[in-house]
């Protein structure tokens, strides 16, 4: 077995993350190698098979010793994981690719990892992680208003844990409070910018280069001046377009979906249920 014998379902894009939900048959012994240059993180939906061992590999040398592979498995980038087990059974799984020059903290790439931490890496403990990347199968399984949004703040969510649990604290990355509030001016500069976007899909990155704000002081600093994070005001915004949007009966709720950014209404109806529990065509009946 090998990466391409998986097979991709549903897989979902923001800046600096990509999630895949897969799928595979293992019915015989065999052994799966696999390498990227994105951090990976594996998380399995179905039970693991007993006795998967595995390895991480860097350049020519083994950088861990063999293990057990359990649920949860990080990839640090640049490095190989290499995994032989008897098989028997489907798996399903849900993946995040996270590109190492994108991430809100600098979690090295696999040459800056001790080997201590790279031991641990075949088997991650981490139920805040766990619960992550749950959700981030959920959202591409079924994509909600500010999905971008969402990934990308689960993936930030996953580096810090990651960071906290793999490095040691003294060459944690520092991180001291400084300028804690937008200024009234980058603060509307922001608002305006999410308000006049018609895609539900505006994703943080996008936000903090059109107001000249990195995307790290921008997750941060929002959430502290308004008390709710972007993505929470996002999803509150896009609501409202939905809304206004819908109450336009000469335009189709196809077209409606469009215009928000979705691939097809199935998704926007989905979305727009979960935010407000009616339906589209519920909706509209009610305020017809």
């Amino acid at each position: 077995m090998n990466e391409q014998d998986w097979t991709v379902e549903a897989e979902a894009y923001s800046s600096g993350i990509r999630v895949q939900i897969v799928s595979c048959d293992w019915p015989r012994p065999s052994e799966y190698f696999e390498t990227s240059n994105w951090h990976a993180l594996n998380f399995s939906l179905t039970a693991i098979p007993a006795a998967i061992e595995g390895f991480l590999k860097i350049g020519s040398t083994l950088a861990a010793e063999h293990g057990d592979v359990g649920r949860l498995v990080f990839v640090p980038a640049h490095s190989q994981i290499g995994c032989r087990g008897s098989g028997g059974r489907h798996q399903r799984a849900v993946r995040a690719f996270l590109d190492p020059a994108c991430l809100a903290v600098d979690l090295p790439t696999a040459e800056g990892f001790m080997s201590e931490s790279l031991r641990g890496c075949l088997d991650i403990k981490a139920p805040e992680i766990a619960k992550a990347m749950v959700r981030l199968c959920r959202e591409t399984l079924e994509p909600d208003f500010g999905s971008g949004l969402l990934l990308e703040s689960l993936g930030g969510l996953i580096t810090v844990e990651l960071e906290r649990l793999l490095l040691p604290r003294q060459i944690r990355q520092p991180f001291a409070p400084r300028g804690n509030l937008l200024s009234r001016a980058d603060l509307k500069r922001v608002v305006e910018y999410v308000d006049s976007q018609s895609s539900v899909n505006v994703t943080i990155t996008e936000v903090a280069k059109a107001c000249n704000i990195s995307s790290r002081s921008l997750t941060r600093k929002f959430k502290q001046t308004t008390g709710e994070t972007l993505h929470e005001y996002a999803h509150k915004r896009a609501t409202k377009r939905a809304r206004a949007l819908l109450r336009d009966m000469s335009r189709s709720i196809k077209e409606v979906s469009y215009d928000l950014g979705f691939l097809n209404p199935s998704a926007f109806s989905i979305a727009f249920r979960r935010a407000t529990g009616l339906s589209p065509s519920q909706y509209r009946r009610s305020v017809a």
